[in-house]
């Protein structure tokens, strides 16, 4: 029994509260995990544009104000601006009330972003509002939560940063569907931002402070996201910090949340792309304490969010832990997303709920005896694919078209005939026609990995050699992509899965070059795959390793490579039963006694002699 590793399944796109939604990832398994995309390698599409709605400025009397914000938008090509008027009225006496009335003008107009907002005139200040997309607009699904601004009236350069910050976080994951990222427009801003926010100008208020910190916190959010650099994030990290210094919950509660949010939005990617689970902790934390605030009878939308961030960060850390718990929890976080989210209300957002449901089950499940949960994930992918259509989301389609061919694979591993696992390997031939090395390379890497997963259990079930040679090349090409130096986990998988596919083609070749071959992959991976920083990986690999080492060991004369056998499966096991991972146990147990049995076959023979 080979254990395969899976990318996708668990790339889970995450919806970020006054934010954005992306891959993480995923993804990321990662939309996710995260996508950690080079934005050099995304040629921009052509005629794409996004409408941002500017309502009039309360107490604006002359309407300077309200034209100042508009005029700070039209230097950025890809932003058309649109005065709408009256915007949503001040005095409902709730934020909930307030912030319907902004999704239903967002809708009315169909834009993209609206900001709407005030003129203090006690302190001459601007307080801004802005909300993000909606089912029909060209983001396809927004926050549906506030996020504010705080700048001075009349506004130079510098704060036109802050203003565009902002907006890029709310626009961001309608440039990724269309395959069009943010980078060249969002980075000068970020850097005025952050020489913005190192040296404050002499007269700020804590409400302003605060709203510095926090913009600059969105604005290097998405950055480290799309340009897949990890300072950045880090940026994001201690910027979102800094505003929870001045933004405490005593004073100002939901900016106190929104920006916990942030934070937790920050540290899940940093999470997904370090080899240790620290991150993840604090996600979870942040997204906990922001769901004190955003409960679901204040603001139900917002909750729900929360709830599904909060899925996707517990099932990042479920993965790397030795115990189920986090998944559980995960999938608890999703079912409770979805009670807010219907396919009726909001169908988008309702997919991409189920397709991170179906992520966390599908870990879940490969843990797991039997394939109750496994078939779960694959009708919640399905139900997922019913709105997510090619035409409409392309990226959103091929993701979860990925992430199905993963729960197909593992069920067909447990099933007799071959029909799942080709269903596996339609699915993923379909993801990367959108998926393509120059368009998006890491997604392509991933799910050429995750199809020399399919391929080489398919292949195994075959006669003949061409599904495995099929499996051998796409584990090669995941793996230049995939470097050691660039993404270590990823690198060390597929290495891992490169081994399966080599271990296979080498027991129907005579000689043992592939699974000497096969042998060097798996110790590659374990270079990167220790057992303190994801146990699971290091036991999976452990397992394969000794199938490769049982393989080779029965062509040797000698006993070596049947005793490191034995000794990869012992430590393997050792972890397996710790986590509860019964399935993985069983196979475990059966590799094994067999090279037990051959270890102590081929003893007797020595001995006889």
């Amino acid at each position: 029994m080979a254990l395969t590793g899976v990318l996708g399944l668990g790339a889970a796109l995450r919806w970020v509260l006054g934010e954005t939604a992306k891959e993480y990832l995923g993804r990321d398994f990662p939309r996710r995990f995260a996508r950690w995309l080079k934005g050099r390698d995304l040629p921009p599409a052509a005629g794409t544009h996004f409408t941002v709605l500017i309502a009039d400025l309360k107490r604006d009397g002359d309407g300077s104000q309200t034209d100042h914000v508009a005029a700070a938008l039209v230097p950025y090509n890809g932003i058309d601006v649109m005065r709408v008027g009256s915007g949503p009225e001040w005095d409902s006496g709730s934020r909930a009330i307030l912030e319907d009335q902004a999704r239903r003008l967002l809708a009315d107009k169909r834009g993209d972003v609206l900001i709407f907002g005030e003129v203090a005139k006690a302190d001459e200040r601007l307080r801004l509002y802005l909300m993000g997309g909606h089912e029909h607009s060209k983001t396809q699904f927004g926050s549906y939560t506030l996020e504010t601004a705080e700048l001075p009236k009349d506004f130079g350069d510098d704060f036109n940063a802050v203003l565009l910050a902002v907006i890029a976080a709310q626009i961001a994951p309608a440039t990724e569907q269309a395959g069009q990222y943010l980078v060249d427009l969002l980075r000068p801003a970020a850097d005025r931002l952050r020489r913005l926010c190192r040296h404050m100008p002499v007269g700020l208020d804590d409400d302003q402070r605060g709203s510095l910190w926090h913009s600059l916190g969105s604005a290097a959010e998405v950055l480290g996201e799309q340009a897949g650099e990890n300072d950045w994030l880090q940026q994001a990290v201690e910027a979102c910090r800094a505003a929870l210094e001045i933004r405490t919950r005593e004073r100002v509660p939901l900016d106190w949340a929104a920006t916990q949010l942030n934070l937790g939005n920050a540290l899940t990617t940093l999470g997904a792309r370090e080899d240790a689970p620290e991150r993840l902790r604090q996600a979870v934390n942040a997204y906990r304490a922001a769901l004190k605030v955003y409960t679901r009878e204040r603001l139900p939308l917002g909750w729900a969010m929360i709830q599904n961030n909060l899925g996707n960060a517990l099932r990042a850390l479920g993965e790397r832990e030795d115990d189920t718990a986090r998944l559980e929890q995960a999938v608890e976080a999703c079912r409770a997303a979805l009670e807010v989210y219907t396919s009726e209300r909001l169908p988008l957002g309702w997919a991409m709920i189920q397709n991170n449901l179906g992520t966390a089950l599908g870990a879940l499940g490969a843990r797991e005896d039997g394939i109750g949960r496994l078939e779960q994930a694959v009708e919640a992918f399905r139900d997922a694919l019913e709105v997510r259509t090619r035409e409409r989301v392309p990226l959103d389609w091929a993701m979860t078209q990925d992430n199905l061919g993963n729960a197909l694979t593992i069920l067909g591993e447990r099933e007799d005939g071959a029909a799942r696992l080709e269903q596996a390997v339609e699915a993923f031939r379909a993801a990367l026609e959108i998926y393509t090395r120059e368009r998006v390379p890491l997604d392509w890497a991933m799910t050429q990995n995750n199809l020399g997963n399919a391929l080489t259990i398919l292949g195994e079930r075959e006669d003949g050699t061409a599904r495995l040679e099929q499996a051998v090349e796409a584990g090669r090409a995941a793996l230049e992509i995939y470097t050691r130096e660039r993404v270590p986990l990823r690198w060390a998988l597929a290495q891992n899965n490169l081994s399966n596919a080599l271990r296979a083609l080498g027991e129907r070749e005579d000689g043992a070059a592939r699974l000497e071959q096969a042998v060097a992959a798996s110790r590659a991976a374990l270079e990167v795959y220790t057992r303190e920083r994801v146990p699971l990986d290091w036991a999976m690999t452990q397992n394969n390793l000794g199938n490769a080492l049982r393989t080779l060991g029965e062509r040797e004369s000698g006993t070596t490579p049947l005793e490191q056998a034995v000794a990869a499966y012992r430590a393997a096991l050792e972890v397996f039963r710790t986590a509860g991972a019964s399935y993985y146990v069983g196979g475990t147990e059966r590799n094994l006694a067999h090279a037990e049995a051959l270890l102590a076959e081929r003893r007797g023979a020595s001995a006889a002699e």
